[in-house]
């Protein structure tokens, strides 16, 4: 992946994760703390919940989101990270999951890595997903 890309990747992440942030906090009652910008959590609440949030621009095509757990030869995305709740969202969808939930569940899923990267992932299937979780509106 090129850094122009991973850039925009990541612009399009942060937007996400702010939208994201705003319903959970709406429909929780609560209040931002502060965001976050390295491997463990994206935001925290200010009732001490740390959430990670995960956009997947192909969840809609594939009806899966991809759970990394390993890239560029060390754990990473759902084995490193210290969030309490995930909120995983396809744009038009916003699901959260707690963590150990969702390691849980993804133990039975199926694994594929990424060409570029040697990213590693579980395809969680969205109608797997939505038995365990909560949508956010």
């Amino acid at each position: 992946m090129s850094y122009t890309q991973f850039k925009k990747d990541l612009i399009t992440g942060q937007k996400y994760e702010a939208i994201a942030c705003l319903k959970y906090c709406d429909k929780y009652k609560t209040q931002l703390e502060h965001y976050n910008d390295d491997y463990k959590y994206d935001f925290k609440t200010a009732n001490n919940i740390k959430i990670e949030v995960k956009y997947n621009f192909t969840a809609l095509k594939y009806n899966s989101f991809f759970i990394e757990f390993f890239s560029r030869g060390k754990s990473s995305g759902i084995n490193t990270t210290e969030a309490d709740l995930y909120i995983l969202t396809d744009s038009e969808n916003y699901y959260i999951i707690n963590v150990d939930v969702l390691k849980n569940i993804v133990k039975n899923c199926a694994v594929k890595s990424t060409n570029e990267t040697k990213t590693f992932g579980y395809i969680l299937p969205i109608s797997i997903l939505k038995i365990h979780s909560i949508i956010l509106i």
